[in-house]
């Protein structure tokens, strides 16, 4: 039975002051030393990470308490590690033990004292307090030279999969993630394809959990659900900007490519987790997380895969359209990114920019477009169709202003499949007209028009005359902008008259019935 706010705040309350209580106790006890029971106050106090009673923002509340305190003990700890590789070394020295300018077993004695440790409080009753002591005492240990790195994040991560409850097991794997965050090793190859391993299967365990929350608790409580999962959303998304990270923080050797490992080893994983939780939620970020947080080149270089293999198989009742903005978003920003470099002549740019072939990009999203038309279940919605085109054309505004073949492409394919088909409503109409305002802005010769012949035939589809008005008005504005800006701007010839006053009849033929101006006209 789900509590009411004022439960909520009480069982929190308590929480703290438990959490306060039992954290003070500790570093009292650290300062003087007595670590064994400074671990017992530690884990009173990390058995108020058991409450199933807080929502996830409460829950994240006493999560910070919990951290700072456990930053606490592994500081002290590490200093404690260092007090005695200090002692052994002075002993060697005394000993008369020193070998090339080392003592003998540098280490070795200081590093058995975290060790030991690790398997002491593997003997902690609960697994909640247990697994959270495990990793502040075992990533204490991997921040110390020598220690094995590999076997420790091996160890901790099995040992996660203790806790299943969704957000118990959420926030316990991101303390894992932080706690590993600067330790993970990627010196060669092998450890770095251990390290890679070791972030995705944790992003995998995540995801599990954060999926399985929406089916906690009371059918009525799935609202409520949804929401708590909203909050929780940056803990499994964390992942992935590590891994990127990662990936980026790796030199490799003279074989290796970035992107083709991206291409080969991460992305098919990734793409396949998501794909098959089959959650609306969950695909909608992650892929919003998946291309942010990636280089522009592992996008283009993995295009095909993801719009064709992945897009097309997300949940049908998500908006494929916000994620193609959101790509191609970052390919024009990319763009003018690049054409900015470009014009500063900044020679170090000339190895970094990626050739881009306009047409294979274009046809890439084109035949993604025509795949999720045939093959959408229920058919895309009007407004789906209408912001994919308006996200085509604005890419090719972008990558080609002065070739406009491709532009009419989508206006061909509107005028056929959209404007005709009978009984479009008057909103499905405004959204076709969005297709043919996007453009005229970006028109540098209102003669640009006239090569554009599908974008006449879907204007003249368009059965609602205001719209046509506003869409003529649009043409009149741009082309005083241009005569303003440029005094070459010039009609040769009547038909070139004829190309743009076909698109401004519609103002100056006498309307049929009463002019409404304010209406009409805006």
């Amino acid at each position: 039975m789900q509590l009411s706010a004022g439960e909520q705040n009480s069982i929190l309350q308590s929480c703290i002051a438990n959490i306060n209580q039992q954290s003070n106790l500790m570093k009292h006890d650290l300062n003087e030393n007595k670590l064994l029971p400074a671990l017992k106050h530690c884990s009173n106090f990390l058995n108020e990470l058991r409450t199933n009673s807080l929502s996830p923002k409460q829950y994240y509340e006493i999560y910070m308490l919990v951290f700072d305190s456990l930053e606490t003990l592994s500081t002290y700890l590490l200093n404690s590690h260092t007090a005695r590789q200090k002692s052994k070394n002075r002993e060697a020295k005394g000993n008369d033990t020193i070998k090339n300018g080392k003592p003998e077993n540098d280490g070795e004695g200081t590093s058995a004292f975290l060790a030991d440790l690790y398997e002491i409080v593997q003997y902690s009753g609960n697994i909640v307090p247990r697994l959270y002591m495990m990793i502040v005492i075992g990533t204490t240990y991997m921040s110390i030279e020598g220690s094995p790195k590999k076997d420790l994040m091996k160890d901790m991560i099995e040992m996660c999969h203790g806790v299943q409850h969704p957000i118990r097991g959420l926030f316990l794997r991101y303390y894992l993630s932080q706690r590993t965050k600067n330790l993970l090793p990627f010196q060669n190859q092998i450890d770095f394809e251990e390290t890679v391993e070791f972030l995705i299967k944790n992003f995998i365990e995540m995801n599990k959990l954060w999926v399985r929350l929406q089916h906690q608790g009371h059918s009525s409580e799935r609202e409520l659900r949804y929401r708590e999962r909203k909050e929780l959303k940056i803990l499994v998304g964390s992942n992935l900007v590590r891994l990127s990270q990662i990936i980026d923080d790796y030199n490799g050797d003279a074989n290796y490519s970035a992107i083709e490992y991206y291409k080969e080893k991460i992305f098919p994983i990734i793409t396949e987790q998501i794909i098959q939780c089959r959650d609306h939620l969950a695909q909608s970020y992650l892929i919003d997380v998946l291309i942010q947080v990636f280089p522009d080149d592992f996008h283009f270089a993995t295009l095909d895969k993801l719009l064709n293999e992945v897009f097309v198989n997300l949940h049908p009742l998500l908006k494929k359209s916000e994620l193609v903005q959101t790509l191609i978003d970052r390919f024009i920003a990319y763009h003018k990114f690049s054409s900015d470099m470009n014009k500063l002549s900044i020679e170090e740019t000339g190895s970094n920019v990626i050739e881009i072939n306009v047409d294979q990009l274009f046809q890439s999203f084109w035949q993604f477009y025509n795949k999720l038309v045939a093959t959408a279940d229920p058919q895309l919605p009007p407004e789906e169709h209408s912001m994919l085109l308006q996200s085509f054309i604005n890419l090719l505004l972008t990558f080609e202003p002065d070739d406009f073949s491709n532009l009419d492409i989508i206006y061909k394919f509107a005028e056929e499949n959209l404007a005709a088909q009978e009984n479009n409503s008057e909103l499905e109409q405004e959204m076709w007209s969005q297709l043919l305002l996007v453009p005229v802005s970006h028109f540098k010769s209102i003669k640009t028009l006239l090569s554009l012949e599908n974008f006449y035939h879907f204007y003249t589809k368009l059965d609602n005359k205001a719209l046509q008005k506003q869409i003529a008005i649009a043409i009149v504005d741009r082309i005083l902008e241009i005569a303003s800006d440029n005094d070459n701007e010039l009609l040769h010839s009547v038909d070139e008259i004829d190309g743009v006053f076909k698109y401004l009849m519609v103002l100056i033929k006498e309307s049929p019935s009463k002019l409404d101006t304010a209406k009409h006209l805006g």
